[in-house]
């Protein structure tokens, strides 16, 4: 059994490294997608008005992490150009956290059902959900472009700033579900380097987008909430309950803390600024547009979840199993709660929205394992089920990513080419012009600056050179004059 699970997650690795290489591939196209790749920010907390944004510590160092992969070991081994080697190393990367947490949720399972075989099919249910979850006109939560809005040339900066961190945190809530789970929550154990390098990924995690990091804030506060509460009922003191705070507890009293600054530093940037009024109506909307872009057997089979779980915290009489669906439920409402009200604020795209569906999923295969292992419900049916709602229909995603890979590589493409070409011509200064409905002529106090910087960078140019976006329109004009 123990082979079948390995070839499984091999086998798992390569279509998804067939999907995000081919199928799905990822080009550097939009500005931030070249900027990102080069800016470095500071990893010491600031509280002060200096422009430190923490929602861009982690997404940053991602995107900087994937350029470095594909510039000095890519491309020296396979001999493949910038671009490609962008698409190539950002494959590796997302098929390798993908299986990677997949990992982590079928450990996950497994110590709830003891059962190889079993926690592999309910793992899968996220999988399967990231794949088949959304209706052909939209994008997969593999790669959840959104299609109405930037589409498919905003590829690059969408993982590193949403889809890598939502799966990073979704891994730390699952890791802190284990630790529940095995009773290690109560050892007041001391920080080994293990402990330590957790600390500093939880650091990064809560560093990120609030749509990403409030998933392991949520669950690490309803966490701590019940335990709380639960030690006050028995202690009748607050002072008492702190006192039997262990070094776990005081992990989410972090965990919470430093989110919260992130969230009051977001709240006061520029960033901020750019929002529109809050309205409550506008974000029910935009979460309605969202449950409409799933297939109803999806809706249908997490409502029947929901059921099963709320059942189960009534019916099951083991304290800890009780104390993780009570928290399961609250996480879930708490993320829907804060998505609408991030979206009446902000507005939503559905690469922002796909945190809280990836969430769900999470919940499914969580929900399902404790309470088909109590009511010895059949696996097998239980995924069978989900499969069934997954592809209740056979229409393929109207989108065609190789197409639209290939027309915005050819762009960029020229781009460099060009630069490159201006270089040894000697030139210090370069126009390069890009159809009007590309927003790159617009981006030239903040874009131009860091694309031929991050080329330099990467050895792509070798001296400094002033690069100038314009609309085409300008470039007919001045050959009709």
């Amino acid at each position: 059994m123990k082979k079948v699970v390995y070839l499984g997650f091999v086998l798992e690795f390569f279509a998804l490294m067939l999907f995000y290489g081919y199928a799905y591939p990822i080009v550097p196209f939009w500005g931030d997608d070249f900027q990102y790749m080069n800016t470095y920010p500071t990893l010491t907390l600031s509280l002060a008005s200096d422009g430190w944004m923490p929602s861009r510590l982690l997404p940053q160092y991602i995107q900087t992490s994937i350029a470095h992969l594909a510039a000095y070991v890519i491309m020296p081994l396979t001999n493949l150009d910038f671009l490609d080697s962008i698409a190539s190393a950002s494959a590796l990367v997302l098929s390798s956290a993908f299986v990677g947490f997949h990992i982590l949720l079928y450990l996950c399972a497994f110590i709830l059902t003891t059962h190889k075989i079993k926690s592999l099919l309910l793992s899968s249910i996220f999988m399967l959900g990231c794949v088949t979850l959304a209706k052909s006109q939209m994008m997969p939560l593999l790669l959840p472009a959104d299609l109405m809005a930037e589409g498919m040339g905003y590829l690059l900066t969408m993982v590193c700033f949403y889809t890598l961190p939502y799966l990073i945190n979704l891994g730390l809530v699952v890791g802190i579900f284990i630790l529940v789970l095995q009773g290690k929550d109560s050892l007041s154990t001391q920080i080994t380097i293990r402990g330590g390098a957790i600390l500093i990924i939880v650091y990064l995690a809560i560093f990120s987008m609030e749509s990403a990091s409030i998933i392991l804030a949520s669950y690490a506060g309803c966490i701590l909430t019940y335990r709380t509460l639960l030690s006050y009922k028995y202690h009748k003191k607050l002072l008492m309950v702190f006192k039997t705070y262990t070094l776990f507890d005081l992990c989410l009293v972090l965990i919470v803390i430093l989110w919260a600054v992130a969230l009051w530093k977001m709240m006061h940037s520029g960033r901020a600024m750019y929002c529109a009024d809050f309205a409550i109506i506008r974000g029910i909307t935009y979460f309605h547009t969202t449950l409409n872009n799933i297939r109803s057997g999806f809706i249908l089979l997490f409502g029947i979840t929901c059921i099963l779980s709320l059942l189960g915290i009534y019916l099951i009489k083991d304290s800890r199993h009780r104390l993780l669906l009570i928290t399961l439920n609250l996480w879930i409402i708490c993320l829907v709660i804060f998505y609408i009200l991030t979206t009446s604020k902000c507005g939503a795209k559905w690469y922002l929205m796909s945190g809280l569906l990836m969430a769900m999923l999470v919940y499914m295969v969580i929900s399902l394992s404790i309470v088909a292992t109590k009511y010895k419900i059949s696996y097998i049916f239980v995924s069978l089920l989900f499969f069934i709602a997954c592809f209740q229909t056979l229409q393929p995603y109207q989108e065609r990513p190789r197409k639209a890979y290939n027309d915005f590589k050819t762009y960029s493409q020229s781009w460099i080419e060009q630069a490159q070409q201006a270089q040894q011509n000697g030139q210090t200064h370069v126009d390069i012009y890009v159809p009007d409905h590309f927003g790159h002529h617009r981006w030239n106090n903040w874009f131009a600056p860091h694309f031929p910087k991050t080329l330099q960078t990467y050895g792509i140019l070798q001296t400094n050179l002033i690069v100038t976006f314009k609309p085409l329109s300008s470039q007919s004009s001045l050959s009709k004059e």
